[in-house]
C-alpha cells in the first residue's frame, strides 16, 4: 500500500509555496539543480537543515536509492507529518526536531538558534541543503 506522499496544504504554504503543485514543482527543479550542479549521487548522503515538510525530500526519495538523507526542522507539526509518511516507506529518509526558537515556527522552542549545535552524525554528509532557514528568527 503506498501513502498519498502530498503534504496538507497548511503545511505547504507555511514553508512558502503556492499551492500543492507549486511545493512539489519547485522540489523536482531543485533535484535537477542538485543533480546537475552538486554532483549528488543515489548513494550519497544528504543533510536538510530547515527541511519543512519535506519540499526537497519528496523527490529525492526516488533519487538516493542506497544513499541517506537527514532532515530536521523547527515545525513540529512538518516534522511529525514526515516521520509518519515519508519514513514509514523510505526508512533511509529521517526526520528530526530541532527545538530552536523562532517566532513563527516555533516560539517556545528550547534553544536560541545561536545556540543551537548540529548533531555530529548530521554534519557528515556529501550535499548540505539550507533552504528557508533564517526566516523570522
Amino acid at each position: 500500500m503506498t501513502l498519498d506522499l502530498t503534504p496538507p496544504e497548511k503545511l505547504v504554504l507555511a514553508v512558502g509555496s503556492s499551492s500543492v503543485d507549486d511545493h512539489r514543482e519547485v522540489g523536482q527543479e531543485f533535484l535537477e539543480i542538485f543533480i546537475k550542479y552538486s554532483g549528488i549521487k543515489p548513494n550519497h548522503r544528504v543533510l536538510d537543515v530547515g527541511c519543512g515538510c519535506g519540499r526537497m525530500a519528496l523527490p529525492l526519495t526516488g533519487y538516493l536509492t542506497t544513499g541517506s538523507y537527514e532532515g530536521f526542522d523547527i515545525s513540529v507539526e512538518a516534522i511529525e507529518w514526515c516521520q509518519e509518511n515519508i519514513s514509514p516507506q523510505f526508512p533511509n529518509f529521517k526526520f528530526q526536531f530541532a527545538d530552536v526558537a523562532n517566532s513563527k515556527y516555533n516560539p517556545q522552542g528550547r534553544y536560541r538558534a545561536r545556540n543551537y549545535k548540529f548533531p555530529l552524525r548530521l554534519c557528515l554528509s556529501n550535499l548540505s541543503l539550507h533552504a528557508h532557514v533564517a526566516t523570522g528568527c
